[in-house]
């Protein structure tokens, strides 16, 4: 047998030293082993003989090599011991303990808890078996054991809809000896949910039938006759109840047809449910009614030609018929056929995409688009001309510049003018390139838009985020395809005014789906009377309004909600859907909210609306019990919270009234105004609701002179005066904040002048709107010499702009309710 021993020496305390060596051998002074043990100051000695005995020593070395003499030598012998002899282990079997419930719910899983003990064995090295009797409420479901240490989980799943009792047996082995329990279990039954198999989507034609459609449902623990079927949309205007069909016997052969009316469009879903006595359960599928879808047409602008290391701007006008409605947008996309090498392309994902070609030569480039189903495409032929050095080209474009073959610029004018947009057009001589400088007027540096890389003689510009009411600076600039540039002349032109309309609702058109009274409450509003017991949705209120001028609004309704807080359902504003929000409400204290209509999906401040010139409609259904609507604001002030209709309750009668108010937001200055309508208009009466002291109103007589002025002090107007059709005033508001003029008739039905006897007269346009000049006055013919005149804001002096006979000094636009004088030369 073999021995060990530690052997260990105290520390030399010097920082010199490095470390030691232990010498060690079977003869005094004679050592046949040397061990560097580094710093260390003990060293482990093993495979010593018993009854040997072994001679050791140290030194220790300094960090330069020098090494000590030996230290002291020390003699050891090794024992020698006695075996002991013990009897043999006593071999105990493994035992196993059990937690967890054995009364476990129909259709569940259930899980055992197992401990393993063994004094024998390791718990790693036992093993777990278990088994249940065949019949049994386990059907033929596996056993599954999980773990591999003393604690093991047992999982087992009931047979589906099986209960009653079942002895499990669970046994564990050490491999030697095997020790068994069995365990009691119990399963519990429980009342099962019907269950009703999914259903796919659907798609149908306006006027089409789905035919029967099975429905899967089982239910094994209730009676078919017992169970209750039922089938809803989501969108009741798309598919109402009658359109739904049920039949058949549940869990037997119920069967769902849907018929699709003839002029139904859209995308909803369906909800069926089946229930029993206690539970119930639902499953949806998505139903798209549309029309038969066409491919969609595409109309590419080619471009010929380009230089190499120069972006060319491919497009493509594609018209599709929206067809299907999901995903309910076009997918692009742009490819090179063929070409002398690669090309850089941006965006390919747009109708259009910017080229950039990296050698010259012939490319061919595939446009493709598709609506989800259908697909058209296009290909295009580029030349690639190579690319001209910096300073040729710079020299190339002067000459060009001072070149007479340059491209000509004719007709630059404003065509569409609005608050906060406008939109120009020209034409050249020859296919140009072409963009726009702008800036508002006093500006230090005019801004520019980008390129429109589109090759044309044809080209026009909209503007857009401009403010209102400011004068801007326009020049158009084309650069044709030899690179020829071109500025034209400018124009200068003014924004109009932001405006707002209020209009109350008139007598409704209703379309019922139920029973339903409709009528006018005690302050001769309409609604749903609040005691009738209706369900939502019960009726339709349509409105008619004519759009003032073109530009950006924001839609409110005055609504009174009624006992449950809801809202209409639905809205729409021609074909864009609408949403009241209910968050961005501005209660009054009354009742009464007013509500901004959101388009579908935003949850904010309320987007802006694009209203173009001309009539609207408004559509509002979903009416619920006590619910009722009184107003609507039309404002392109993005600001604007109405609060109520205060500042116009003036000019409300009893019995409500059937024509929209302009409400006209003057700013600091002078202002001239007129009556447009053929009625007789009080002032100041309730058209200037929130006059600040020091306003004064001057109307105009003969020659255009001030004949009758008044003013206000802050408590009482100094007068009144009449103004009749057409007859006009000069406002003057000395505060920063606006003053607001309301202005409430009907239009006259007089046509619009399309000639004029020369001389100075005072015109105010027959329709209540804002917009060019030309634009209001159509069919007439300006001539060379013919003025209008405006009054300045800050003076109150009249500004003038005169026609050169193929254009003005100042774009004349008139803001809805604005009056000009024009002085006409003779025709």
């Amino acid at each position: 047998m073999e021995g060990a021993a530690l052997l260990t020496w105290d520390r030399v305390d010097s920082p010199v030293v490095k470390e030691y060596r232990v010498f060690s051998g079977a003869v005094s002074g004679r050592y046949t082993t040397v061990t560097n043990v580094g710093n260390a100051n003990e060293l482990p000695i093993e495979n010593l003989k018993e009854g040997s005995t072994y001679f050791f020593a140290v030194t220790c070395r300094t960090r330069d090599g020098v090494e000590s003499a030996f230290s002291q030598e020390f003699r050891y012998k090794v024992p020698v011991t006695t075996p002991i002899t013990n009897p043999p282990p006593v071999h105990l079997p493994p035992t196993l303990n059990i937690t967890g419930n054995t009364n476990m719910l129909e259709d569940l899983p259930f899980e055992l808890q197992i401990q393993l003990k063994d004094g024998d064995t390791a718990a790693s090295n036992l093993v777990v078996f278990a088994s249940y009797p065949e019949g049994s409420v386990f059907g033929k479901n596996p056993i599954v054991l999980t773990g591999s240490g003393e604690y093991r989980t047992l999982r087992l799943m009931p047979a589906t809809n099986a209960f009653g009792a079942t002895d499990l047996s669970l046994s564990v082995t050490d491999g030697t000896t095997t020790n068994t329990h069995k365990i009691h279990m119990s399963v519990v039954a429980v009342d099962d949910a019907p269950v009703l198999a999914d259903l796919p989507n659907l798609r149908l034609r306006p006027g089409e039938s789905s035919g029967r459609i099975a429905l899967g449902i089982l239910d094994p623990d209730t009676p078919p006759n017992r169970l209750k079927v039922w089938a809803t949309c989501a969108d009741p205007n798309l598919l109402p109840a009658e359109a739904l069909i049920m039949e058949g016997v549940p869990s037997v052969n119920a069967t769902l047809q849907i018929n699709a009316p003839a002029d139904a469009l859209g995308i909803s879903a369906i909800r069926v449910g089946v229930a029993d006595d206690l539970s119930t359960n639902w499953t949806s599928f998505q139903i798209t009614v549309e029309p038969t879808n066409t491919p969609p047409v595409v109309d590419m602008k080619s471009i010929e030609w380009g230089y190499v290391q120069t972006t060319i701007r491919l497009s493509v006008d594609v018209q599709d018929d929206g067809v299907p409605l999901s995903p309910g947008k076009l997918i692009y996309g742009w490819s090179l056929v063929s070409g002398p090498a690669q090309v850089l392309m941006s965006a390919t994902n747009t109708a259009s995409v910017g080229v950039l070609f990296g050698l010259p030569g012939r490319y061919v480039l595939h446009f493709d688009v598709s609506d989800g189903e259908l697909s058209a495409w296009k290909e295009c032929i580029v030349d690639a001309l190579p690319a001209l050095s910096a300073e040729v080209h710079a020299l190339e474009m002067n000459r060009r510049r001072n070149d007479p073959s340059a491209p000509h610029i004719l007709e630059f004018d404003v065509v569409s003018i609005s608050d906060s947009s406008l939109t120009v057009s020209w034409r050249t001589d020859t296919a140009c390139d072409g963009r726009v400088e702008w800036s508002e007027v006093g500006a230090l540096k005019p801004a520019r838009t980008p390129p429109a890389n589109q090759w044309t003689t044809q080209h026009s510009v909209t503007l857009q985020d401009l403010r209102p009411g400011k004068d801007h600076t326009l020049r158009a600039w084309s650069r044709n395809l030899s690179g020829g540039e071109q500025l034209s002349d400018p124009l200068i032109v003014r924004t109009l005014n932001r405006i707002q309309l209020y209009q109350p609702l008139p007598v409704p058109q209703a379309t019922l789906t139920a029973p339903l009274i409709f009528g006018r409450d005690d302050q001769g509003l309409w609604g749903v009377t609040p005691s009738a017991d209706l369900p939502a949705g019960a009726g339709e209120m349509s409105l008619s309004f004519g759009a003032i001028q073109p530009g950006n609004y924001n839609l409110w309704a005055r609504v009174r909600p009624g006992p449950s807080m809801s809202f209409p359902a639905a809205a729409t504003l021609d074909a864009t859907d609408l949403a009241f929000d209910a968050s961005n409400a501005t209660p009054n204290g009354t009742g009464w909210i007013w509500a901004p209509l959101l388009p579908i999906g935003q949850d904010r401040r309320p987007l802006p609306l694009r209203i173009e010139s001309g009539e609207h409609q408004v559509l509002i259904g979903g009416f619920g019990p006590g619910m009722i609507l009184s107003d609507l604001i039309l404002t392109m002030d993005p600001d604007y919270l109405p609060e109520d209709i205060m500042p116009i309750a003036g000019l409300l009668s009893p019995a409500g009234l059937d024509t929209p108010i302009l409400v006209r937001a003057l700013r600091q200055g002078w202002s001239l105004l007129a009556n447009p309508f053929p009625l007789v208009m009080a002032l100041p009466g309730a058209s200037i609701p929130n006059a600040p002291p020091g306003t004064e109103i001057h109307r105009l007589g003969g020659r255009n002179s001030d004949v009758l002025s008044i003013s206000y002090d802050g408590i009482d107007w100094s007068g009144e005066m009449r103004l009749d059709f057409r007859q006009a005033v000069r406002v003057f508001n000395p505060s920063s904040e606006p003053l607001s003029i309301l202005l409430n008739g009907v239009e006259s039905t007089d046509p619009t002048p399309t000639s004029l006897p020369a001389g100075e007269r005072l015109f105010t346009p027959n329709q209540l709107k804002g917009g060019l000049l030309r634009d209001l006055m159509p069919g007439f013919v300006f001539k060379r010499g013919d003025t209008v005149k405006r009054i300045d804001r800050v003076t109150g002096e009249t500004l003038r702009t005169t026609y050169n006979g193929q254009g003005w000094d100042v774009v004349p636009a008139l803001n809805a309710g604005e009056a000009i004088i024009l002085d006409l030369v003779p025709r």
